[in-house]
């Protein structure tokens, strides 16, 4: 199951005590688990990569650099991190 709308869309003005609209429904889930678990409104996947791997992801395109980019998916998958994969 999808849920419409981009949970990072920050333009997106969410009241409390209101229902979210439609496509403001995936940034409505996302922030109140975020709230719920302790963790801040911002989503910010940059802190959990190295400047080095963004670099690279950025400007990949050999097979090479894609079959890198899939085995450190999957050591966040194995580190607990796979929401992070987006």
């Amino acid at each position: 199951m999808t849920t419409p709308g981009d949970p990072t869309d920050t333009s997106i003005i969410l009241r409390p005590l209101e229902p979210a609209s439609g496509q403001a429904l995936a940034r409505d889930l996302v922030l109140k688990t975020r709230r719920r678990k302790g963790l801040g409104d911002q989503i910010a996947v940059s802190k959990y990569l190295d400047d080095e791997f963004v670099v690279s992801f950025l400007s990949c395109t050999t097979l090479r650099c894609q079959q890198m980019l899939t085995t450190r998916q999957l050591a966040l998958s194995a580190s607990g991190h796979s929401d992070l994969l987006g």
